[in-house]
């Protein structure tokens, strides 16, 4: 069914409008404004409410902090007489300046022992011997004074009691302020005012309004409407102090708050009501000068006077309307001229296009016109020249309802283009592509139907000849992104492996190192305990030098070795490294000659002495007890170099070009005495690499000289850019005697924790423990030690919270991080929590100790 539009005049219309478009805009100005005052209110409420949970936690501080400090002086004060106990407590320092006196009261509440200002009685109600270990009484008033009680618990039911006066905590009001207009309340847990910003001398000691005790009930917080004492309307909010009865109250009044908002919305309203009788007058007056005009055109017919020329309009869209009419009438005439020529236009590139055109001049496709080039397609190849031509489509035979011509005739919606096949005979194929679109009369009825058709034969042979060539492409893509994400998952695979045993690894690691150092501190046990220490020495280091090449070369492979370049002499640094193996015994079975010189270097010095390490461990491993290896450090032009020759085994020439891949080693026995993951020489490359540096690798077998004359073995050369000489440092002083420190040690295994703390204890300093993150935190708040060694993998609490709290609460001694992982960011991730270093398992005791030094 069509919607028609009723029929009125352009006066109604006008007004219609006028209405439609003012009243929904003054509803919905209304509606905002309502709106506006709502979100005003609510977020009126959320200020008193934070605000009162600001006041109350400032409040409960205080509080806390008043039975805290009686607390410790009642936990200081020696066993005894209460004689004797006072004479203590008054030799003590005054801990609070809000207290206005300090007193010792019986278990019924009399005084017995004034300490420091004038004494008051306990409160009555509860009675003294219901108090519990510490209480706040509510608000007191004796001796024409008003105040609190904190009092706390002594032995034979006697108590510690002080008393704080109402204008400290009508101070502390003032301090934390108020809201604009407003007021703040402080009440105790019988509901009465204990200190107030708006006329306190009336308010303290009042009892809240029945409305505000009503609505408060027993929840710890919430925003109400009341009365004050005054009688003024307010919005409060209130909130808890703590875990005792009082609360805190912020209001502000109300009526201004409601007025504001009754005047914006009779503002609004007014408003709209003015602007829809205005534009209802407006509207009349415009429909009444555009309606006269209009039916005098109407009477005039064509706009013309008697005499021919146009009548004069008072309006200009209405001669607009006239001079459109004769100008229609123009150009119609034009058009028609303009429609023959393009019919003339179309007539010449139907017959003379190259692309085959046909065109149905009746819905049912009776009668259909096709131009030459298109007779030429279906007339079929040389030798097939009348056979009949079939059309296929997808290698279906279509019949000619399914044409493509018929269908869009048929139907009246265009077809898209289609790809089909035309065969006569056994003629090879011809392909063309065939679009149509329907010919509509002005109902939108079909009234015939014109298509288009391409010869693309050419095309798809070629294209036919191209497809096999890009399968065969496609295929290879395929199997190379395939084999790419097989490698990737791989990688990733190994980097998460290698982490997660590094930290599984380092635990046990952590703990038999600690042993050891435990061990070598305390001295003998007789030559077997000596030969144990040094096995379990001997294979910690081989653990700790295996899982430092893995998880370094996982770091390098993922980029994410971070080099803390300085100058370095690098041949001091290697002859370290060479009397650090001969101390170990790690040459005890080969000879070792050095020849170094002073040659510098800007490297990481933890970085290259792995490079040198890994090389010289390399050459002892393959080669035969009684050998020799040769370490050179020298300058050769612009670049340092590092050499180290051996005459083992050498490098077979099949491996001598992989020698520095990844898990690629040379030939082992059965056994593997000599260890090893394959992974060494590839860390090697990849750092000196990341110095801007190379290394090379050159063998000849053993065997492969003169029968009787030397071996010959492997030499790796390291070359890296050369610096001058720095100038020599400043003298400095002394290292100072590491003293005996406070420590606290939070660590779940208990092996490791056992261990560490015998050798803290060894070093001289005092240890306490705690198995777990709350245990731990709690510890480090009570006992503020002067170094605090937490393991980052905690139950209930990980290391992480515990620096982050133990932090927030103020503790200002040294924190020290232990941790099975040694990626960079576990050790930002453990500054960026609040601890002053991060040592990886197992404990490095040198560095260790280092953090200990108060430098």
């Amino acid at each position: 069914m069509t919607f028609r539009w009723p029929v009125a005049s352009l006066r109604s219309y006008l007004v219609a409008m006028i209405l439609l478009a003012s009243v929904p805009m003054a509803v919905f100005m209304s509606l905002q404004i309502l709106r506006d005052a709502r979100a005003q209110s609510e977020r009126l409420n959320d200020s008193l409410l934070r605000t009162s949970a600001v006041m109350a936690e400032s409040i409960d501080r205080e509080l806390v902090a008043s039975l805290d400090a009686l607390q410790l002086l009642a936990e200081d004060a020696p066993p005894g007489d209460l004689q004797a106990l006072g004479e203590h407590l008054q030799q003590r320092p005054r801990t609070r300046s809000s207290w206005q006196s300090l007193f010792i009261a019986d278990p019924q509440g009399r005084v017995l022992v004034p300490l420091a200002g004038q004494p008051w009685p306990l409160p009555g109600e509860p009675a003294p011997d219901a108090l519990g270990a510490q209480h706040v009484s509510d608000l007191v008033e004796s001796q024409g004074r008003r105040a609190v009680v904190v009092s706390v618990a002594l032995q034979g039911g006697h108590r510690l009691a002080a008393w704080i006066d109402v204008a400290h905590w009508q101070a502390m009001l003032g301090r934390v302020g108020e809201p604009l207009g407003g007021y703040a309340a402080l009440f105790d847990g019988g509901r009465r005012i204990i200190a107030r910003t708006r006329a306190p001398e009336r308010a303290v000691g009042q009892p809240l309004p029945a409305s505000a005790v009503a609505a408060m009930g027993q929840r710890a917080s919430g925003v109400h409407r009341t009365v004050l004492l005054e009688g003024d309307a307010t919005v409060v909010g209130w909130h808890a102090v703590g875990g005792t009865a009082w609360g805190v109250a912020v209001g502000v009044l109300s009526d201004p708050i409601e007025q504001q908002h009754r005047r914006a919305l009779f503002t609004a309203v007014g408003t709209a009501a003015l602007c829809l009788l205005l534009g209802v007058a407006m509207a009349l007056w415009m429909a009444r000068r555009v309606t006269g005009p209009l039916l005098a055109l109407g009477a005039a017919g064509d706009g013309l006077a008697a005499d021919g020329r146009p009548h004069p309009a008072p309006v200009r869209e209405i001669e607009a309307l006239r001079d459109a009419v004769m100008t229609a009438r123009q150009e119609e005439a034009a058009a028609r001229l303009r429609l023959q020529r393009q019919a003339d236009e179309f007539e010449a590139l139907f017959r003379g296009s190259p692309i085959g055109l046909a065109f149905a001049q009746d819905a049912q496709c009776q009668k259909v016109l096709r131009n030459r080039a298109l007779d030429d397609m279906m007339r079929g190849p040389p030798g097939a020249e009348g056979a009949p031509v079939d059309v296929l489509q997808d290698g279906r035979l279509l019949m000619g309802p399914e044409l493509p011509l018929a269908v869009a005739a048929r139907t009246g919606l265009p077809v898209p283009a289609a790809e089909l096949e035309l065969r006569a005979g056994h003629a090879p194929a011809r392909f063309v592509i065939m679009q149509t679109v329907p010919l509509l009369d002005t109902d939108g009825r079909s009234r015939g139907a014109i298509g288009a058709v391409l010869d693309i034969t050419d095309r798809k042979r070629a294209e036919a000849r191209l497809l096999d060539i890009d399968r065969e492409r496609t295929a290879l893509v395929e199997r190379e992104q395939a084999a790419r994400r097989e490698a990737e998952q791989a990688n990733q695979a190994k980097d998460e492996f290698l982490a997660m045993l590094g930290h599984e690894l380092r635990n046990p690691l952590n703990a038999v190192a600690s042993a050891v150092e435990v061990l070598k501190l305390l001295g003998g046990g007789g030559e077997r305990a000596d030969d144990a220490r040094d096995i379990i020495s001997r294979q910690t280091r081989h653990l700790a030098h295996l899982m430092d090449d893995l998880l370094d070369m996982a770091r390098v492979a993922s980029g994410k070795v971070v080099l803390e370049r300085r100058p370095l002499d690098l041949g001091k640094l290697v002859a370290a490294l060479v009397a650090t193996m001969r101390l170990s015994g790690d040459t005890r079975e080969h000879t070792l000659s050095t020849e170094l010189q002073e040659v510098w270097v800007d490297a990481d010095s933890i970085r290259i002495e792995q490079v040198a390490g890994n090389l010289l461990t390399n050459a002892l491993k393959y080669t035969p007890p009684g050998g020799h290896v040769q370490v050179r450090v020298a300058a050769e032009g612009q670049e340092a170099v590092l050499e180290v020759r051996d005459n083992g085994v050498g490098i077979p020439p099949q491996l001598l070009t992989r020698a520095f891949d990844l898990f690629v080693q040379g030939e082992r026995s059965l056994d593997r005495r000599a260890g090893g993951l394959g992974v060494g020489l590839t860390l090697v490359k990849r750092l000196v690499e990341l110095h801007g540096g190379s290394v090379t690798a050159e063998s000849a077998p053993a065997g492969s000289g003169e029968p009787g004359g030397p071996r010959e073995g492997s030499v790796f050369r390291v070359r890296l850019p050369r610096i001058p000489s720095p100038p020599p440092p400043d003298a400095r002083g002394q290292p100072s005697q590491l003293r005996g420190r406070t420590v606290l040690l939070v660590e779940d295994n208990d092996d490791a924790l056992q261990a560490l703390k015998a050798v803290l204890e060894l070093d001289g300093h005092r240890v306490s423990t705690a198995a777990d993150g709350e245990q731990g935190l709690a510890l480090l708040l009570q006992q503020l030690p002067e170094v605090a060694v937490v393991d980052i993998g905690l139950p209930k609490l990980t290391g992480f919270e515990v620096a982050r709290r133990s932090r927030a609460a103020g503790y200002a001694g040294r924190l020290i991080a232990l941790s099975g992982y040694g990626m960079v960011t576990n050790t930002r991730q453990a500054l960026q929590s609040g601890f002053d270093a991060h040592l990886t398992k197992p404990v490095d005791f040198d560095r260790l100790r280092e953090l200990f030094d108060d430098r």
